[in-house]
């Protein structure tokens, strides 16, 4: 190997090398510069959430690329509409975050650098999502067409595989609020409430019924309600389903804790099905179509704010370095 070749493959390993540890400008949207350093650390929690979502990244670098562009195009425009989200706000949501999962600031750091982030970087994800909700709100939701009640029913019946039941279940139910910010203890206190009441349904051979409900409610002092409902297992979570599942026609249930509240049932009738009966998914599919509609037009906005944009690339994409 001759002293040319040598030098040339020491200056290209050189060039690599600083390529990928010092920073530049790759390129600018609307004068807004997006630099390598910048790229490299949106690039690397971008395709370790791709991978934990079992995503397949064609050309992630590019990917990448198209993901920050977006972003401040975004930025940019809930500027023009007067959106905004301050230091002040961000750092009252660190504060609602800490209390809630009552940690230390020092314990939420650890936990994000277990998932390869730091603190600011958490923060500005927060600021992030923040500004987009307000963004979708303030600029998006206003535009969308709302589905009608045509929309949903063509939608049942021409996706209505979709639909397939197994078992309806007709069920009472007494329901005993546990508040959110309640401590173990208080927690506690409640399931032996709960437990109470159900000891005196078996003891006195009774139901479940609106007034016992009320009744035991206000001489106890807690808040519970009564309720009627159908539930079908396709609709609700699997934790639920199994305890359903296991009921006997007018059985009592233990007492069971779900969704933070404490429940009894009695299972009224358990019957066959063989498609969910429309009004039960009508909102669903409400809810499925109004937010299919609200992202196609936040993704058409997206596409004309990038057509309007000035984009100028000072690096070929093809060669970025990532480590």
């Amino acid at each position: 190997m001759n002293k040319l070749r040598i030098t040339l493959i020491i200056l290209i390993f050189v060039i690599l090398f600083i390529s990928s540890t010092v920073d530049y400008i790759i390129v600018t949207v609307n004068d807004y510069p997006i630099t390598y350093l910048k790229f490299l650390a949106t690039y690397k929690l971008y395709v370790a959430q791709a991978k934990q979502q079992g995503q397949k990244l064609v050309n992630p670098v590019k990917e990448t690329l198209d993901y920050i562009i977006e972003d401040i195009l975004i930025m940019q425009d809930a500027e023009k509409n007067g959106i905004k989200v301050t230091d002040e706000e961000i750092n009252l949501q660190i504060e609602y975050i800490l209390k809630t999962y009552n940690m230390t600031i020092e314990e939420l750091s650890n936990q994000l650098k277990m998932q390869g982030l730091d603190l600011n970087q958490f923060m500005e994800n927060q600021k992030k999502q923040i500004l987009m909700f307000r963004y979708i709100q303030k600029v998006i939701e206003p535009k969308v067409k709302k589905p009608n009640k045509n929309d949903i029913e063509n939608f049942y019946k021409e996706n209505k595989e979709k639909f397939k039941g197994s078992y309806e279940y007709n069920v009472r139910i007494a329901k005993l609020i546990v508040p959110k910010n309640a401590g173990f203890k208080d927690r506690l206190t409640l399931k032996r409430k709960m437990d109470q009441f159900l000891i005196t349904l078996k003891e006195n051979n009774e139901t479940i019924t609106e007034e016992n409900v009320k009744k035991f409610a206000s001489e106890n002092q807690v808040t519970m309600v009564y309720e009627q409902k159908k539930y079908y297992p396709e609709l609700i979570e699997e934790e639920l389903t199994d305890e359903l599942e296991s009921l006997r026609v007018g059985k009592l249930s233990d007492v069971i804790e779900y969704n933070n509240d404490f429940y009894i049932f009695i299972l009224d009738s358990k019957k066959e099905i063989d498609y969910i009966p429309f009004s039960e998914v009508q909102q669903k599919i409400y809810n499925y179509l109004y937010e299919q509609r609200k992202m196609e037009l936040l993704q058409s906005t997206v596409d004309k704010l990038k057509k309007e944009a000035i984009i100028i690339w000072f690096v070929d994409i093809n060669n970025i370095v990532v480590p």
